[in-house]
């Protein structure tokens, strides 16, 4: 009886794919916990493993797709077509339905990882004039990586109106989610 013996790459493997099923199986904020208690190198490795795997299985499903055409399928059923809401020609308004059935717009953007937007207002015309005074303020200042153009855009000086800002950090492809703070109503915070 012939001993093989694994390589050491072939053991990091394993325990790297041991470790992220471990992982998968806990809960998200559990999830979330241990790997912030992993060591840079192991998460940077881990990192690694999970990216070589997302391209071996993108490139077999390529192949499979390619293999496939060679078969003939019957057609699908396509759904019946829906008629476009009116929203849909409103980029940066959304539509809030309340309780008691009325409809509330926020006019909204994400500009350089901060998400703003405006108070619920009652009308789609009061909503378009904000998001176009949105669009303005951002046109009038210099958008940088500092961030100060905010406070001068949405500082004091805009008292008249009501804008809310959130913090995001895209962390798709870490966590599966987009990461934001709480939501506050003044730059400064």
């Amino acid at each position: 009886m012939a001993v093989t013996r694994r390589t050491r790459k072939e053991v990091l493997k394993d325990g790297l794919g041991r470790l992220q099923k471990l992982l998968a199986a806990l809960p998200a904020q559990q999830r979330l916990k241990s790997l912030q208690y992993l060591s840079e190198s192991l998460r940077s490795s881990l990192l690694r493993h999970m990216e070589l795997q997302q391209m071996q299985r993108s490139t077999d499903a390529s192949m499979s797709v390619r293999s496939s055409r060679t078969s003939v399928r019957p057609a699908k059923r396509k759904a019946p077509c829906q008629k476009k809401s009116p929203m849909s020609s409103s980029k940066g308004i959304s539509m809030i339905k309340t309780k008691d059935g009325h409809r509330r717009y926020v006019a909204r953007a994400i500009i350089s990882g901060i998400a703003i937007s405006s108070r619920c207002v009652r009308s789609l015309e009061e909503a378009q004039d904000l998001r176009a005074h949105l669009e303005n303020q951002v046109s009038r200042h210099r958008v940088d990586s500092t961030g100060e153009w905010l406070e001068v855009a949405f500082g004091p000086s805009q008292e008249g109106h009501s804008w809310h800002f959130r913090a995001t950090v895209d962390a798709r492809r870490f966590l599966g989610r987009t990461l934001s703070s709480r939501q506050v109503t003044c730059i400064r915070q």
